[in-house]
């Protein structure tokens, strides 16, 4: 007999409780909702950029040293903003960084000059960089070890509510209206979600060993962080995958209007729909980065750093695509491996970050993710020399190397995840994993 429509609810309503682990969901619902608006502004940025490129009268280096310019100002400020968050109150500084980047949404759309321009996605880009590090040191400490990996992918399922919505909004409003205007509705949700925010967020008491005792200072922090050799083959490897997170998706709005045409209405369908594939590599992703944690960490890196090689591979397809269907057939599958690569590094992170300086492990991957804003101009310099086939072509060995690096860190991971968590079995056996479990 099928189950009732409140039977199949209560079902549901059980399966979203449970990721939790016995702790509440409210804290992840509404950081959810923040996570997911600043996806609004980034997505309908990368989705009208062609026309804001036309706008300006920039060519592709422009483009992308304007990118390269103003990505790491964000980045930069991250580790001061984490060391903020370590040594006081989180919650606050989460509520600043989500009203700074809806009030620099606007002025994205108000901006005259490219100089403005740039100003305006560095404020925003200063208000996300709040997000990584706030977040999920905050996460880390509202849930147990044993659901982390699911927490955190909930949490970065967040990106593709807003990476759905953000381009369709943005894409057929600018159609209709021009590129400024949804700028100015997108920021709408986030101040909304500030209020709700202010009012229910309370913060969370630190979990797990300390390493340093006291409140360590900024050398001593980074110092503490840089001796867990899990997360130093991590930072090595960081540089060469951050192209994946942060140029990747601006590239292929590039990539649809200049090679096969691809207007802003339909750039915003393609770039929408590949939410799909985002939620299936998150599903599938934490379910097997918890339970290969539980069974053996240093297994369940090795998997996720190695997981970097077929999003080399489908570049490569892209790049070469003799047609939009399989361009697009790329995207979404390098969007499957993509996620569980970005999901599964935060909650190994998360892991062996030491509580006293656990937002600062996070904000130090935004900061060596700089050495990956370097293949931003090389792609645009390449893109113009030699078409933007082959611009997206030149990032693929970079990933190679990346993915080694990353899986390498493996073999320290189950003896750093113990020192945080003395309870850590890495011999207990993994269950198998059931994709129905998941559903």
């Amino acid at each position: 007999m099928e189950a009732s429509v409140p039977e199949v609810r209560r079902g549901l309503g059980a399966r979203i409780a449970a990721l939790g682990g016995g702790a509440s969901i409210a804290p992840l619902l509404i950081l959810f909702g923040l996570n997911a608006v600043d996806e609004l502004d980034r997505t309908a940025f990368s989705v009208l950029l062609p026309e804001i490129r036309d706008h300006f009268g920039l060519n592709l280096t422009g483009v992308t040293a304007l990118q390269a310019a103003v990505i790491p100002v964000g980045l930069v400020l991250a580790l001061p903003i984490a060391r903020l968050g370590d040594r006081g109150r989180r919650i606050p500084i989460a509520i600043a960084g989500a009203a700074t980047w809806g009030l620099f949404s606007i002025f994205t759309g108000l901006a005259t000059t490219v100089v403005l321009l740039g100003i305006a996605r560095v404020g925003a880009g200063l208000g996300r960089a709040v997000n990584s590090p706030i977040h999920s040191s905050l996460l880390s400490d509202y849930y147990p070890p044993s659901a982390r990996a699911k927490v955190i992918s909930a949490h970065r399922a967040a990106n593709t509510v807003g990476a759905f919505c953000g381009p369709l909004i943005a894409g057929f409003v600018a159609q209709a209206v021009g590129w400024r205007v949804p700028f100015f509705a997108l920021s709408a949700p986030t101040f909304a979600l500030v209020v709700v925010a202010m009012v229910a967020l309370k913060n969370p008491e630190p979990t797990g060993s300390r390493l340093v005792e006291g409140r360590p200072n900024f050398r001593t922090a980074i110092g503490s962080l840089l001796g867990i050799r899990t997360l130093r083959r991590l930072v090595i490897a960081f540089p060469f995958l951050a192209f994946v997170a942060i140029g990747l998706q601006p590239l292929f709005a590039l990539y649809y209007s200049d090679v096969f045409n691809v207007g802003p209405g339909a750039r915003g369908v393609i770039q929408s729909f590949d939410t799909p594939f985002i939620l299936l590599g998150l599903v599938v992703g934490s379910t097997l980065i918890d339970r290969g944690i539980a069974g053996d960490a240093g297994r369940a890196v090795r998997y996720f750093g190695l997981g970097a090689l077929p999003i080399a591979v489908f570049i490569l397809g892209a790049a070469w695509a003799p047609s939009l269907w399989i361009g697009i057939v790329c995207a979404y599958s390098i969007q499957v491996f993509a996620t569980v690569l970005i999901s599964g590094g935060v909650a190994i992170v998360s892991l062996v970050s030491p509580p006293e300086s656990r937002a600062s492990g996070f904000a130090l991957f935004e900061i060596v993710a700089l050495l990956g804003v370097i293949a931003l101009p090389i792609v645009g310099r390449v893109g113009d020399s030699f078409g933007i086939r082959t611009g997206m072509a030149v990032t693929a060995p970079m990933l190679v190397v990346g993915a080694l690096i990353a899986a390498s860190a493996g073999r320290f991971a189950n003896d750093d995840v113990r020192r945080i968590y003395p309870d850590h079995k890495p011999d207990a056996p993994s269950q198998p994993f059931d994709l129905t479990d998941t559903l």
